[in-house]
This record gives C-alpha cells, sequence and structure tokens, in this order.
C-alpha cells in the first residue's frame, strides 16, 4: 500500500548543497564533502529520497522500526528527525502530520529515473550526455536488506536494464561495438538469461566481424539455458543480423 502523501509540510530551505546515493553504496555529500549520519538517520533519510513526495510519519515510523508499539517507532522518529536536523538543518520538510525532502537535496535516484524516461520516451534523440551509463551501473542499496527497499529496487533495477540496453544499442549502431558487449555484461551479471542482452552481444560481435565469437557465445548461451532451466532454445534468431 502507498503511503499517505500530502501537498502540505514546511521547513526553512536548507542553506546547503546536499547530495544522497542511494544507488550502490548510500552516501550523503554536504556543500562537497561526504557527510556522516548514524544508522538511524541514513535509514530515514533513505526512505524519504525513495518515496519522494510528503510521507505520513506514522506510515514512515512503521517501516523503519516496524518491530515495536506505534507510540514506541513513532517516539524514534522524532529523536531521528530531531538528530537529522541538528546534522543537517532544513534537508527535510517537516508538517504537523508528515515529511518531505527539502528541494535543496538531489538524489542521484531522482536523476537517473529522469534520464531514463529520456532515453526510453524520447520523441527524439536524446542530448549526448544522456547516453552516459553512469547512472544505470547499479541497482538500490546493494547492501541493505530492509524490505522496505524491494519494491523501489525492484522498479529501479528494470528500469535501468532497458536503459542499458537501449544505450548498448546506440553504441552498436555508432560502431562502439566494445562499449555495447561491456554494458551487456553488466546487465548479465543480474539477468543472466535475458535473451534480449545476449542478442545484443552476438549482433555487435557480428557487426565487429567476429563470427567466430559470435557463435561461442551463442552456444554458451545455449548452453547456459539447457543446464539451468532445463530449456532447449532455438537460436537462430542469433544469426538473423548477420
Amino acid at each position: 500500500m502507498p503511503p499517505p502523501t500530502s501537498t502540505r509540510g514546511s521547513a526553512r530551505r536548507s542553506d546547503h548543497e546536499v547530495a544522497v546515493r542511494v544507488l550502490g553504496h548510500f552516501g550523503v555529500d554536504l556543500d562537497g564533502h561526504r557527510h556522516e549520519l548514524t544508522h538511524s538517520e541514513a535509514r530515514l533519510l533513505a526512505l524519504v529520497c525513495l518515496r519522494g513526495g510528503d510521507i505520513g510519519r506514522e506510515w514512515l515510523a512503521g517501516r523503519l522500526w516496524g518491530d515495536v508499539t506505534t507510540s514506541t517507532a513513532m517516539r524514534r522518529l522524532r529523536s531521528t528527525m530531531s538528530r537529522l536536523h541538528h546534522s543537517m538543518p532544513g534537508v527535510l520538510r517537516r508538517g504537523r502530520d508528515d515529511i518531505g525532502l527539502s528541494e535543496a537535496v538531489r538524489v542521484d535516484l531522482h536523476d537517473a529515473r529522469d534520464r531514463a524516461r529520456q532515453l526510453l520516451h524520447a520523441d527524439t534523440d536524446p542530448e549526448p550526455l544522456v547516453w552516459s551509463p553512469e547512472p544505470f551501473l547499479e541497482d538500490v542499496l546493494v547492501d541493505w536488506y530492509d524490505e522496505w527497499i524491494e519494491a523501489e529496487r525492484s522498479e529501479f533495477h528494470n528500469l535501468r536494464v532497458h536503459a542499458l540496453e537501449a544505450i548498448a544499442t546506440h553504441l552498436l549502431e555508432t560502431g562502439q561495438f566494445a562499449g555495447a558487449i561491456e554494458l551487456c555484461l553488466v546487465v548479465l551479471r543480474t539477468e543472466p538469461f535475458r535473451e534480449t542482452t545476449h542478442a545484443l552481444i552476438i549482433r555487435s560481435h557480428l557487426a565487429e566481424g567476429n563470427r567466430t565469437e559470435a557463435v561461442a557465445h551463442a552456444r554458451e548461451y545455449d548452453a547456459l539455458v539447457r543446464s539451468e532451466l532445463g530449456l532447449e532454445p532455438d537460436i537462430d534468431w542469433a544469426f538473423d543480423a548477420g
């Protein structure tokens, strides 16, 4: 169930430049310098960054401290908010019933989502910078295991895989074969059976003139699917572009 949201809630705008990283490993930069947070402060800020908008306090407390009573969870939330405000004044908008992220805060996940939309839904060719794969190389909070991360992690994982394939296709079409293959291999680290990604690798080998490598990769994919999934794939599609 989505959190209750509100358009209300205010706090003074942060006087600092704050950048939060939730892709890969969590981190916070304050005015260009690494800023350390306590465990509870980091979890609170990360959840607010993942959800976006204004989030009901009771919902937020329940997600972060679901193993205690509501009153205890709310008390912990107030305490953590107070410490976070002291550490980074103005980073959160604090309403009576809800909390939101200050407009001064940059979140890498938000930037990556915007860039993916430009790649996947643009009516015209995106700007050159949009083709950079940097925002899509890692999933959300890779070393955190809280249940409240899973939905956002799954959503972004799907987005990043499609974005990487789109960039790899662009590299293939512009003759940058090594780069295309490299990005496909990034996808296969977490999606080893993804047929469209294997097809891109094979097409890249063929376009580069390396038919032997294309055949070898097709055979490796065939063996992988047979041994791990018990299927007998028809890999004729692998050479349609050749």
